[in-house]
């Protein structure tokens, strides 16, 4: 039966965020005027996907090279994110929010905050830089 939906559908399983089986970054934007999130996720294998609202659908955006991709989680691992603690949303907030391994961490913070931990601002910068313009 998946050789036959192989062929005409694929047997790849589609990334959904609630699924604990891929380890992610997810990061973006909330609150202000709206009040919606726009978050993108970036698995493990460079695959980078976009959602608008909680329940918006997930739009699948390039693929990020494997070296860049392994650099970010490095990163996040050796910064301590994972474990990191500090929810301070403003009116507008930005996020980042780690799925690795059993690990779960989301950490937000207000537009302009400068008490967030340096290392979260400089992740978020880097993230947002690699996604513009895709």
């Amino acid at each position: 039966m998946c050789l036959l939906s192989a062929f005409w559908f694929g047997c790849s399983t589609q990334f959904q965020p609630d699924d604990t089986s891929h380890e992610f970054i997810a990061f973006g934007t909330g609150g202000g005027f709206t009040g919606i999130e726009t978050t993108y996720y970036l698995l493990t294998s460079g695959q980078l996907f976009k959602q608008v609202g909680v329940n918006g659908d997930l739009e699948k955006l390039s693929k990020l090279k494997s070296n860049t991709t392994t650099q970010i989680f490095n990163s996040i691992r050796s910064f301590g994110l994972v474990s990191y603690q500090f929810e301070h949303p403003g009116n507008a907030y930005r996020f980042l929010d780690i799925h690795l391994g059993n690990q779960r961490n989301r950490i937000v913070w207000a537009e302009g905050d400068q008490t967030v931990l340096k290392e979260c601002k400089d992740v978020d910068a880097l993230l947002n830089q690699l996604i513009s313009g895709k």
